[in-house]
């Protein structure tokens, strides 16, 4: 295990240009490039295509040229980073998991940690196939839409796992921070509210704006529980996350005699 410890940083370090590389890194970009590729999309659509600014969906503000090129040059390769990112998740929330003093709720975290990753990992593959059915007036619409959908659906649920077993993470006094933990339920509240008022939307009369509103602001909802990781992981390093990805598969005699990597709050 020492062994394999030094291997990963030394090659680590030399890709780092001898600097340990902080996860943190990746959410931020990530949150930073989706929100900057929608904003950028929505103005020069108003500005130059001529869309009305209150309200359409983030789809109808990229069809046009040039925000559909802009669209997909963009956020095909920010819906690989949500994936990497919610890939990172899953080591994350098993060092926080070995870090604490007790073993109870052992199942309930390893379900809702898979559940979490597993679900993260794929919703960002199915926005990069709604990004990529994205063609101006030759969009398909229906897979399109079908993948827009299953985004959103999965990458709630993947959050609402995430902030389940933080919780009973933090109820097993692992190191977690409280100030993004409240900030995870704030934003979990609002996606689930929003996924369950747009599922019921259709059996009664709703302002035309409204559900494009509720589009927006579930996206910006997701950048947002993104960037969050951004706060977390800031002494949460990529040699680390490779270290404990492996032990998942590679049997150890102490999984809690790894270094840990304060602080975490």
């Amino acid at each position: 295990m020492v062994l394999r410890r030094v291997y990963w940083r030394r090659a680590l370090s030399v890709l780092g240009c001898g600097c340990r590389l902080s996860l943190g890194v990746l959410p931020a970009v990530t949150a930073a490039a989706s929100f900057a590729t929608l904003v950028v999309c929505y103005a020069v659509s108003v500005l130059v295509g001529g869309n009305k600014p209150w309200l359409l969906d983030i789809t109808h503000y990229t069809l046009d040229t040039p925000t559909s090129f802009v669209f997909r040059i963009f956020m095909i390769p920010c819906a690989v980073l949500i994936s990497l990112t919610w890939a990172a998740a899953g080591p994350w929330l098993r060092k926080l998991a070995a870090l604490t003093p007790t073993t109870a709720e052992k199942v309930k975290n390893t379900i809702c940690r898979l559940v979490a990753t597993y679900c993260g990992c794929v919703s960002g593959l199915c926005l990069v196939c709604s990004s990529a059915f994205e063609d101006g007036e030759f969009t398909s619409w229906t897979p399109h839409v079908l993948c827009a959908s299953t985004f959103f659906l999965l990458v709630i649920v993947a959050a609402l796992a995430a902030t389940i077993n933080l919780i009973l993470l933090w109820f097993m006094g692992a190191p977690v921070n409280k100030k993004t933990l409240c900030a995870r339920i704030i934003v979990v509240l609002i996606l689930v509210s929003i996924g369950l008022f747009d599922a019921l939307s259709g059996l009664f009369d709703t302002p035309s704006w409204l559900p494009p509103l509720c589009e927006w602001l579930a996206t910006f909802g997701v950048i947002g529980f993104i960037a969050i990781f951004a706060v977390d992981w800031r002494y949460f390093f990529l040699d680390t996350a490779l270290e404990q990805h492996f032990t998942d598969f590679i049997k150890v005699d102490n999984p809690h005699a790894m270094e840990a990597t304060p602080p975490f709050v």
